[in-house]
């Protein structure tokens, strides 16, 4: 009988292994998105009065611009270390260690004018597998998971 039961105690324990694993490798590509957002933000933000952040290169418009948030996203990949993985608006990497992991997807709401004292709206999505969404001139809308960022740069 005691068999019995140590034969069942350890069969519960090795079905749990797998959810502990999936958890885990979840929680730690939710963290490494958080981190990725954080630095693109930071990037935009110590940019100032510049109209090309200088870390990810990304291309902020300038007030009056036709652009809205949702119209001509920008798009950069990232390697699972952070790495990243080709140029601004060029696709995801397919092989080798430097595979791209997460696609970065920006998208600016520039002020209506140069005279309005008003914000730039700022969209961030990270999202994940790379390749499930591979066309860098749309948003995404093919990914397992996401981390998404709703914020405004002052720029006044």
């Amino acid at each position: 009988m005691a068999l019995g039961i140590a034969a069942f105690c350890m069969i519960v324990l090795f079905t749990l292994i797998p959810v502990g694993l999936a958890s885990r490798k979840e929680a730690v590509q939710n963290t490494m998105a958080a981190g990725i957002a954080s630095e693109v933000l930071a990037d935009l933000r110590s940019t100032g009065s510049a109209s090309t952040s200088k870390r990810f290169q990304l291309a902020i418009p300038s007030p009056g611009s036709s652009s809205t948030l949702n119209a001509n996203p920008q798009t950069f990949y990232l390697a699972n270390d952070g790495a990243r993985t080709g140029g601004l608006g060029a696709g995801p990497t397919t092989s080798g260690l430097q595979a791209s992991t997460f696609r970065v997807t920006i998208g600016f709401g520039p002020p209506p004018s140069a005279d309005a004292k008003s914000s730039t709206a700022l969209r961030i999505l990270v999202t994940w597998p790379a390749l499930a969404s591979p066309n860098p001139k749309v948003w995404p809308t093919n990914f397992n998971d996401s981390y998404e960022v709703l914020t405004s740069l002052n720029r006044n």
